[in-house]
Parts: C-alpha cells; structure tokens; sequence
C-alpha cells in the first residue's frame, strides 16, 4: 500500500526542508513508523518555500513550490501540486489541516483513492465557512481524532457527514527520553521542590489563569511548591504578570518564555507534575512528550486529554476552568521514583512511534479496503 502525506500549510519562517522537519518531527516519526508497520511506500507532499525531492529513512519527501504563499487562501487551488500527487498514483491520502482543496483533490486522483483528513482545529469553523467545509467534506472518506468527542461540534452542525468513518489514534508522539531526575532539578536550580511544569501558549484556550488560581490554593497546603511556564505566544503574558505580583508569587511562579525544544527534556525529566488547563485541545503534543519523561500529568478533563490518559488512568483530570478542581487533584497527588517509572512504562505501551505506525497502519488498511467495497 502506498500512502501519501499530504500538507498544504508550512510557516514561512522555515527556510529548508530541515528546518520544517526539525520542528514538526511528528512528520517523518509518523511516516516511517507506518513505512516499517507495512507499507509498500510512503510519500511526504509538502507545499514548501522551495523545490527539493530526497529520500529519508526509507521516506520519500517532495516539497513542491507553487507560489501560493505559506496558507493559501481558499480561492487559491493548488492544482500544479494535486496534478503532481496523482502522478504519484498513491493508494490513499493522508490530508492534514485545512480541508478547502478536498473537493478539487478528489477531483485530480479519482474516485477510488480514499482520502483521510485529520483535523488541526478545535471545535468548528464559523458562519460562512461552515457550508464551504460540508462542500469539501464530501470528498474525505474518513477523519482521523484523538477522541471521537472531537468530531461533535462538526456533527452537530451537520458539517460532517454522519456516515463518514472517525478513527481514533493519538496523531502526536515523542522521541524524548527521560533523564536523571536529581540531576536535571541540581542543573535547574530546583532541588527540594514540588515542581509543576507548565509547557504551552499563554492564550485563552490554553487557559494559564485557571492554573494560577488553582496554583495559589495549592501554596496554602505546600510551602516546597513551584510553578514553572515554558511558552512561545505570550497572549496573557500581561495579565499574568500583573497576577503574579499582585499575589506576591514572583519566588513560587516562574515565567521562563521560550526554551529551545531539544532542552525541554531537562525540564520535562527535572519537574514532578506537567499541568495544563486547555479548554480544547487538538493533539496534546507537550503532554505526550512530558509522559515520555515519566511526569505525572494534572490536567484539564478535554477530550484529548481525557482519551490520552485513558479517563485519567495515568496522573489526574480536573474540570476544565475550575481552579479549586486543579487545586484538590495537587494536593491529593504524591509521584514517586516508581510513579515515573509507570508514566514511562504507560507511555512506551500506548505511544511509542512504534505502536503510533501500527495503529495508523491499520487504519489505513481498513479505508483502503471500506473504499474499494464502496467503489465496486
């Protein structure tokens, strides 16, 4: 089976291909875990800044230049880039992000190749949008959710097809590897703490204020504890601050900005608890790569969060936006050096690339086999 991957969207801060691979190493870790799990072949399409075609880990990489810009605009038909996916004549196409070009994409490979979108996006789009993504929805063949519960807003809106398969597979992993837990808290100054790592935007989905709030009931009953924020968008980095110095917390809240990602494992291996308050949430990149650090998670009950953790088999879920939730799971939580050893062992059961290439790989082969029945 040969399975292409396909990306119209790219940051234009990326000059080269390794630039692009280097921070979205979900890409080729996804790729050639399914290229290992079966398939005959896997193709990486990337609408990319330059031309350049290589092959990697057994992985053909095409990023295809057309003019377009970083995110086309839905007028914007990308149809030298669809003309060349055919010619690639794949099996089934993995469709990432922005569904505008479905119905065009459809119409340039035929109607026997099956086409699965995964989405990018919480929730769904507003007003207008909504009758051009239900137009371009016709085409998938299938949508690929960390949670089934993702795809609600889009059926209740009857944007998505009802009749439309939803598999669910965890569509972010991590190669992280833990690190020497006393070694990485003497690196970062963080001996004798409770530490509570937060990794992720300052935005208002992200919901950092809840944790705060709950942080400060937490300090009532925990003198050793210490909240530590890792984040690149500083949308309430503001208002945050302003919180953390009304409130006295400038020793107990630590707002380090950006970390380079290849740092973040000292802190991920250094904290005891990964914390976030996300509302919604698409795919849980930061909690997959603390779980493979062994961090025992406290977090929001979304639905990724929820199915990640297994209904919260692993660490803790609180209510989503409610501090005093936050607080109580803290308090109540006390990992241990054999509590990493289980968040690891969870982690390297359920998501290590390996069993991520597996599960795709079945997917794959089961929309494959669902197309060529409905098409004969």
């Amino acid at each position: 089976m040969h399975i292409a991957f396909l990306n119209y969207v790219y940051e234009k801060r990326f000059r080269t291909p390794a630039d692009l691979l280097t921070r979205y190493a979900v890409i080729p870790q996804w790729c050639t875990a399914v290229r290992r799990a079966g398939a005959s072949k896997v193709s990486v399409v990337q609408r990319f800044g330059v031309q350049e075609q290589f092959t990697h880990d057994d992985v053909d990489y095409s990023f295809f230049h057309d003019n377009l810009g970083p995110s086309p605009h839905w007028w914007q038909t990308p149809a030298e880039l669809h003309r060349f996916l055919a010619g690639l004549s794949p099996d089934i196409i993995h469709l990432n992000g922005i569904v505008h070009f479905a119905q065009d994409l459809r119409n340039a490979v035929g109607p026997h190749v099956p086409i699965l979108w995964q989405s990018h996006t919480n929730g769904a789009p507003r007003y207008v949008a909504r009758w051009f993504w239900k137009r371009n929805l016709q085409s998938v063949n299938g949508a690929l959710f960390v949670s089934k519960e993702q795809a609600k807003p889009l059926h209740i809106r009857n944007i998505l097809p009802k009749d439309i398969p939803i598999y669910e597979v965890p569509v972010s992993t991590s190669s992280f590897e833990p690190l020497p837990y006393q070694n990485c808290r003497m690196k970062l100054g963080m001996q004798d703490q409770d530490v509570f790592l937060w990794v992720g935007n300052l935005t208002s989905n992200k919901d950092p204020l809840t944790i705060l709030h709950g942080f400060v009931q937490v300090l009532h009953g925990n003198n050793k504890a210490h909240l530590y924020m890792i984040y690149g968008s500083t949308e309430l980095l503001t208002k945050i601050q302003r919180y953390v110095e009304q409130l006295s917390l400038t020793a107990r809240v630590h707002l380090l900005g950006y970390i380079p990602h290849d740092l973040l494992p000292q802190y991920y291996s250094a904290a005891d608890f990964f914390v976030s308050g996300s509302l919604n949430e698409v795919n849980g990149f930061a909690l997959m790569e603390a779980l493979a650090c062994g961090v025992t998670p406290l977090v929001a009950d979304n639905p990724a969060f929820s199915k990640i953790t297994k209904n919260g088999v692993i660490g803790s879920l609180w209510r989503r936006g409610n501090p005093a939730e936050f607080a109580r799971s803290a308090i109540r939580s006390k990992p241990t050096l054999s509590d990493r050893n289980a968040v690891i062992s969870f982690f390297r059961t359920h998501y290590s690339i390996a069993v991520i290439g597996s599960t795709a790989y079945t997917i794959y082969d089961h929309a494959y086999r669902h197309r060529a029945h409905m098409t004969t």
